[in-house]
């Protein structure tokens, strides 16, 4: 109108085809917000591992918490513990796993002899990234310096399963490779370390225990092939499984075995009292693991007895 004066119709078309357009860009084809919040001081505070300098710093991490591991000591049945919490996007898993391993170092003695594989942005500072890789490097190392027919080593790993039988190891922006029960079956075969004791908090988890299990391994799982587990929520602290049988019932035993009857018993009265499926947690042992696990549970009873400090504090 003001370039070339008011012309009825031909404004009215005009006004009304800009408006067309206009309605067109806003409403119907995909954008970015031109208005946006900034984003909050948390989200600006939150580490990624697409900053170049905790990228590089991974793989120093994982050799630096190895060299921290103590030597396994002659005559006495060591006990290693590897724990993996591998779903990053959430707390849940991350918070389990610092509880577990202060359980398994002040009351089970892997105190010095422990670590930790976590995918977390607050822990990329101080931990190792729980990749697959880093898995199977931490347990080749660990059997290059432990007596493999002597010591015991215990792997934790917490995270989603699928049905599909796959440990979920999730870290954006990496993309990262699944855990099979093919994959870790291979990897602690080719390690050569005889006595294990593999402990999965997932979904499904009971389908890892047909390719892991011989004489000489104890395994333990949230659930069977079929089921799900529990307590993976974004606001929970605990799986219902760890907290049955790792922060109950491994608090008043020093079996690993006998601890899984009444953490069972316990997940089965909780999830009978919320009305949900049974998760049917299973228990594997092998001829041989059984003898070895009460040998070490009368050495670590035996040593909790000396420090009644260690059990009042728990």
């Amino acid at each position: 109108w003001l370039l070339t004066g008011w012309r009825l119709p031909r404004s009215i078309a005009a006004a009304a085809l800009c408006a067309v357009a206009l309605g067109t860009f806003v409403f119907l084809l995909p954008r970015n917000e031109l208005w946006a919040p900034p984003p909050s001081e948390t989200e600006q505070a939150q580490p990624s591992v697409a900053r170049e300098d905790l990228f590089h710093l991974q793989a120093e991490l994982l050799e630096y918490r190895l060299a921290e591991l103590q030597p396994e000591r002659p005559g006495v049945e060591d006990l290693y513990f590897i724990g993996v919490a591998p779903y990053g996007l959430q707390d849940t898993f991350a918070s389990e796993l610092g509880v577990v391993k202060r359980l398994m170092d002040e009351r089970f003695d892997t105190g010095g002899r422990s670590l930790v594989l976590v995918n977390h942005p607050a822990t990329l500072h101080e931990q190792p990234l729980a990749t697959a890789t880093n898995l199977r490097s931490a347990i080749e190392r660990i059997a290059a310096g432990i007596n493999t027919e002597e010591d015991v080593l215990f792997l934790f790993l917490t995270t989603h399963g699928t049905e599909e039988h796959e440990l979920v190891f999730e870290l954006p922006p990496l993309q990262l490779q699944q855990l099979t029960p093919t994959a870790l079956a291979r990897v602690l075969n080719d390690s050569g370390i005889r006595w294990k004791v593999v402990v999965i908090s997932a979904c499904f988890s009971g389908g890892f225990i047909e390719p892991l299990k011989d004489d000489h391994t104890l395994i333990v799982t949230a659930a069977d092939d079929l089921h799900q587990s529990f307590g993976c929520e974004y606001d929970s602290d605990f799986t219902w499984f760890s907290k049955a049988y790792f922060d109950q019932a491994l608090r008043r035993t020093f079996s690993f075995t006998e601890a899984f009857g009444p953490a069972r018993a316990a997940i089965a009265e909780r999830e009978k009292g919320r009305g949900l499926a049974a998760s049917n947690p299973q228990m594997y042992v092998g001829a041989a693991m059984k003898e070895k696990l009460e040998s070490l549970a009368r050495r670590l009873a035996a040593q909790g007895a000396a420090q009644p400090s260690i059990r009042a504090g728990l």
